[in-house]
């Protein structure tokens, strides 16, 4: 649903006053989307990493290759990276390898005997297009660019186009002068830095796999147990599954799709992130949750570039349910170009933001003094007053009684000549899909409309609450 659709709403009072906040650090621990805290691969018995290592020693490398599907999770263990140093600062999608099945495994048979057989599974790893070869003569498994495209042409995906235009016009500009996407062989090449090139370059062996979730799966544990992906980083916080670290940006768009959120922010671009290394977007699952928001034709989602700013500098998609009072506070959000990855510093605005996402209000008030401010009586009154200006509809979480997915998961590029939603072999799920308007209005899903400008993009009177990168 576009913003055009869903009309006008009311400003505040409270916003029309001389509040100016600065900007500082991100209210979600890093512009990576995740909680900065390591794991290793010895994290002890009973962890997560403990118990896929001893499925290794019983389950051999071409196994596991050849079982992998489509929305398959996998953390990669390569033989001379070190990405598990917990001295350093790094989030923990800067030091791991994930990899995201974007189709089933296929296996390739030489003629005269089992020699050169290889097993592959494509996927996106930091955001551009990879491949897991299991090589049968040697036992080893590498990683690789793709033989196609190094990464989602999302500039020019119908999708793309008809939800987000100004994200379209940016993607463009940034494809146009070399900024973005970037190459897999840049991707990767840390991880063969120092050891010749072009056809010298050694291969990039995995030494180990671990299955850490898969898209279904995630869908499933942030239906029935949703706390880390809505309410808000808590006091001291050290979350040490990577599980939910690699999935906190896509867990928070499922946690809005199957019912428990109203409103979500999403970075799909960070100007501040430096050059060459990760956007937002290109975590696990984030992108495939994001095309499948798209294509809810209960979910409003709108763009919001940082006010007064080219987008080049910060735009983030607001994501929402159609219903009241959601509808309205993301519009509301979108009137002084709230972004994901960007907090301000006033303890009121820090308050309205994390009250519209529905984070706890013992987060909230945690991350206001963590920041040596203090959520004041008078603070969480004059919220309160300017939430019901705009909308007086209380709302109620989860909002949907069921959730369908627009795109079965597992249903793409599986092998089959055609999938239930009309994709093409071999097509991946970023990629357009033929007929899905008629199967998404059998699931209750989006009908492609033209896009029109929100009468509320802008107040000219409000100054914006971000602006510069946080600090």
């Amino acid at each position: 649903m576009s913003a055009s659709a869903v009309g006008c709403v009311r400003t505040p009072s409270a916003l029309r006053k001389n509040r100016k906040p600065k900007t500082i650090k991100s209210w979600r621990g890093g512009v990576q989307g995740t909680r900065r805290h390591a794991i290793t691969p010895d994290a002890g018995p009973g962890s997560s990493a403990d118990t896929t290592a001893a499925n290794v020693g019983t389950i051999s490398l071409a196994t596991q290759i050849a079982q992998v599907k489509d929305g398959d999770l996998l953390l990669l263990h390569i033989t001379g990276a070190g990405d598990f140093d917990e001295e350093t600062n790094e989030p923990l999608l800067a030091r791991a390898w994930f990899f995201e099945a974007v189709r089933d495994a296929t296996f390739t048979k030489v003629a005269g005997g089992d020699a050169g057989d290889t097993s592959t599974v494509i996927g996106l790893c930091r955001g551009v297009t990879t491949q897991l070869t299991f090589h049968d003569d040697s036992k080893t498994l590498t990683l690789s660019a793709a033989s196609r495209d190094s990464a989602p042409n999302l500039a020019t995906r119908t999708w793309v186009l008809a939800n987000f235009p100004e994200w379209s016009s940016l993607l463009k500009g940034l494809c146009s002068n070399g900024t973005y996407p970037r190459s897999a062989a840049d991707v990767l090449a840390p991880l063969t830095a120092g050891q010749g090139q072009g056809s010298d370059a050694p291969k990039i062996i995995v030494s180990s796999v671990e299955k850490v979730t898969d898209y279904a799966e995630l869908t499933t544990e942030i239906l029935t147990n949703p706390g880390y992906w809505c309410d808000g980083t808590p006091a001291n916080c050290f979350e040490t599954d990577p599980k939910k670290q690699a999935t906190l940006n896509a867990g928070e768009l499922l946690a809005l799709l199957v019912g428990n959120r109203g409103v979500v922010l999403t970075q799909l671009w960070a100007g501040w992130v430096e050059p060459g290394n990760q956007q937002p977007i290109d975590a696990p699952f984030a992108l495939r949750a994001l095309r499948e928001c798209c294509l809810d034709g209960k979910v409003v989602v709108l763009a919001a570039p940082i006010a007064g700013a080219p987008l080049e500098k910060g735009l983030t998609a607001i994501i929402a349910s159609s219903e009241s009072p959601w509808m309205e506070r993301a519009i509301l959000l979108q009137s002084f170009g709230a972004q994901a990855a960007l907090v301000a510093g006033s303890p009121y605005y820090q308050t309205l933001v994390g009250t519209i996402l529905g984070y706890d209000r013992r987060n909230v008030e945690a991350h206001v003094a963590s920041i040596g401010g203090a959520l004041t009586p008078q603070i969480v009154r004059a919220v309160a007053t300017d939430l019901d200006e705009v909308s007086n509809v209380a709302g109620s979480i989860p909002w949907r009684d069921a959730f369908f997915p627009s795109v079965k998961p597992g249903r793409v590029g599986t092998g089959s000549e055609t999938t239930e939603t009309g994709t093409e072999r071999g097509m991946f799920f970023f990629e357009d899909v033929d007929g899905a308007d008629e199967e998404n209005k059998k699931l209750g899903g989006r009908r492609k409309k033209k896009k029109k400008p929100s009468s509320t993009a802008s107040l000219e009177n409000v100054e914006s609450m971000f602006g510069k990168k946080g600090r």
